[in-house]
């Protein structure tokens, strides 16, 4: 199991697997609604993507912030 830590704003904010998601406690610990948890959620997906081999690799914190923020149809 390779677990990739996310990285935001120079802090770790969460740690992936293919099928699981840890966010840091003062991620987990705001309001659902906060944009901030939707955005590290996104770069967490972005990491599972690319460990499922649905996304390029090698992940990269940066191509994660890139992804997350495209507007998606």
């Amino acid at each position: 199991m390779d677990i990739q830590p996310i990285t935001y704003r120079g802090r770790t904010v969460a740690a992936c697997t293919r099928r699981r998601l840890f966010l840091a406690d003062d991620i987990a610990d705001r309001d659902a609604r906060d944009p901030v948890v939707g955005f590290v959620i996104g770069m967490c997906l972005y990491a599972h993507l690319v460990a499922s081999r649905d996304a390029p690799a090698p992940h990269t914190d940066d191509c994660a912030r890139v992804c997350t923020r495209v507007p998606h149809p």
